[in-house]
């Protein structure tokens, strides 16, 4: 089988409030037969939500999709964050364990997460039924929120050793193979596809592809990890090897063939994080200056119009973003009726790490093959209304 998760577009985050949206764990601080399970995701503004269910009877929450983390976990009613007047938890929903027939807490175990963005969250590790996209995983390991500054909760899926209590020198089997195990896929490996900035649909597809989703083939890239004792393979780092700048059909490269970087593809981080030169490079080329108010680079808007790409080469696949998917409306003018846009990306000194994220991933399928520690992608082929899904 297949599990396809679709998601339903929702703007309400200003870019300002979302440069720093850095969901990834801060590790500093711490059967043949089987089809494709695909789930719909909400696309707010530079978060990508799931609708999900927990509890029984259902409890309906709405859970970030986060491939840079692997837990999954969820605000409860009595966390005091989530109390105030402003009910900054209720669009997310909360989940409220006296309700739920089949909530099993285990004891001695505590949870505890924190992320990039300073936002964490803390309780407990339980088991409850879990649904997504119409697949129901009985007696599901999660982590349930009492304390914590986020307003939402977490669907993280990826390696089960970047679990929160991984540390400890256990793991648990989180939902890419508590899916296989449950007989819904048949390899714990997904694909994602998260369309446009300005589009309100896409999917996480678990255990398949969808063809009609990418053009051209699917180049596999192997997973780096223990590289320089920085990565993990409870990370999904890729090496780049270039980057260039198409303009009016002409592309100049921005770096040399020695150029080799190593990224993290992470759906979690709203924007990405490049060495410095590549940063101003590109900036450079794009009319683009560094404003410190904004800790980045500005423009006006028309200019993110243009016809221009940056081009993120992987050995044998290029994937191209356009200006219109790296710059986003500041909300402010200059002269009284320019509209400003800010660049999304930044620095990687400001993260210790280069992060490929969300504007870059609309303009790639990408898929996660955790069995075989392999990622296969190619340019995304966006508002596709076909669809032909292969189980892999």
């Amino acid at each position: 089988g297949v599990l396809q998760l679709d998601f339903i577009g929702e703007k309400s985050a200003s870019a300002k409030q979302s440069i720093y949206t850095l969901r990834h764990r801060d590790h500093l601080i711490k059967r043949a037969t089987s089809k494709p399970v695909l789930e719909a995701i909400d696309n707010a503004l530079y978060l990508y939500y799931a609708n999900v269910s927990v509890g029984t009877p259902a409890q309906d929450l709405r859970l970030l999709i986060d491939t840079g983390s692997a837990d999954v976990w969820f605000q409860t009613s009595e966390n005091p964050f989530c109390e105030t007047d402003t009910d900054p938890c209720a669009i997310s929903g909360q989940f409220n364990y006296d309700e739920s027939s089949t909530y099993d807490p285990i004891e001695n175990v505590t949870f505890s997460i924190h992320y990039a963005d300073k936002t964490y969250a803390r309780g407990v590790y339980a088991r409850d039924t879990f649904e997504i996209g119409g697949a129901v995983i009985d007696n599901y390991i999660m982590g349930v929120c009492f304390e914590g500054n986020s307003t939402q909760g977490i669907m993280g899926i990826g390696y089960n050793t970047d679990e929160s209590i991984a540390s400890s020198g256990t793991v648990y089997k989180n939902v890419p193979q508590r899916l296989v195990d449950s007989g819904y896929i048949k390899t714990p490996a997904y694909s994602l596809w998260l369309n446009d900035l300005e589009s309100s649909t896409g999917n996480v597809l678990f255990g398949g592809i969808d063809t009609e989703k990418f053009s051209g083939e699917l180049v596999q890239i192997a997973i780096d990890y223990n590289k320089g004792g920085r990565y993990s393979r409870s990370e999904f780092f890729v090496s780049l090897t270039g980057f260039s700048v198409t303009s009016n059909d002409t592309t100049t490269q921005i770096t040399d063939d020695s150029f080799e970087l190593s990224g993290l593809l992470d759906s979690g981080t709203s924007f990405t994080f490049l060495p410095n030169d590549i940063v101003e490079a590109f900036a450079e080329m794009t009319d683009s200056i560094y404003d410190e108010k904004h800790d980045g680079y500005i423009t006006i808007c028309n200019e993110s119009s243009l016809p221009i790409s940056l081009n993120y080469i992987f050995g044998d696949v290029t994937i191209p973003v356009s200006l219109n998917e790296l710059f986003i409306p500041t909300g402010e003018v200059l002269d009284g009726d320019l509209p400003l846009c800010l660049m999304g990306i930044f620095d990687n000194s400001k993260v210790g790490h280069t992060i490929l994220g969300q504007n870059f991933l609309r303009s790639a399928y990408v898929v996660y093959d955790m069995r075989n520690s392999v990622i296969a992608m190619a340019p995304t082929v966006f508002n596709s209304s076909k669809s032909n899904i292969v189980a892999i």
